[in-house]
């Protein structure tokens, strides 16, 4: 039976399917603000990967654009997988657009708080619809699981990476921890997959949640291997976090 909250969840995510990427590149539509290139590279961290890996966003909006017009569909205004997972991802992609804007145009000493702050209710959310959609797998048909499940989970994933990242920015650059930045590093990278792991097992081994992990952290070896800044600690972490990966999710599958 339809609610009258269904149709404002269904035109809620529709709208902010369409105002993410726009909101993420307002700096520069605008040129005004600063970039998120410029946000990250104002500060010497070591876990942000080789910057091609960015590129995943591309798929990660264009993607989210297609499960926002699946889950307007008259036929899915009240089914249960969209009903349960619609409000964490949309309030995901909300967090996503505050993210940006925070990025672009706080005062920058209380941007990278902010950011980091605004990250991680935006993880939560994103791999909690995740979670929920997975549950799900089963009743989605094949286009279904391609812009639906497939886009949430790359979503939940790329998030469950760059939150981590985020922070390293924090305890490098506003917080005087006195500790050396290459064992802050290898700490996130290990909390990183502590709660990569817990998704996994809530999500039964999800390989599309993986996968954005697994990209990230691939980027990040060849960038502290190869292209830049060199620094083999973190390098070799990050190598290590993708067998332990690998491990995980085939445990959470079986």
């Amino acid at each position: 039976m339809t609610a009258p909250n269904d149709t404002l969840r269904q035109t809620l995510f529709m709208a902010f399917a369409v105002l993410n990427p726009l909101a993420s590149n307002l700096p520069q539509l605008t040129g005004t603000g600063r970039t998120i290139g410029e946000q990250s590279d104002g500060v010497a961290t070591w876990l942000v990967p080789w910057p091609p890996a960015f590129a995943i966003w591309g798929p990660i909006f264009l993607g989210l654009l297609g499960y926002a017009v699946i889950q307007f569909l008259p036929r899915n205004r009240a089914r249960a997988a969209f009903r349960e997972a619609g409000w964490p991802v949309l309030g995901a992609m909300a967090l996503s657009m505050l993210w940006a804007l925070v990025a672009a145009y706080a005062p920058e000493g209380m941007s990278r708080w902010l950011t980091a702050s605004v990250f991680v209710a935006l993880v939560v959310l994103a791999c909690r619809g995740m979670v929920v959609l997975s549950r799900h797998y089963g009743d989605f048909s094949t286009v279904e699981r391609w812009l639906v499940y497939g886009p949430a989970s790359l979503f939940a994933g790329w998030c469950s990476i760059a939150v981590f990242i985020n922070w390293e920015q924090v305890f490098v650059s506003v917080i005087d921890t006195g500790v050396d930045q290459r064992i802050i590093g290898i700490v996130l990278v290990a909390l990183c997959l502590g709660w990569v792991g817990w998704n996994l097992a809530r999500s039964g081994g999800s390989l599309v949640y993986a996968f954005p992990v697994a990209w990230g952290l691939a980027f990040l070896v060849y960038g502290r291997f190869v292209a830049g800044p060199v620094v083999p600690v973190i390098g070799g972490a990050a190598l290590v976090a993708l067998v332990i990966l690998a491990t995980l999710t085939l445990r959470a599958r079986r």
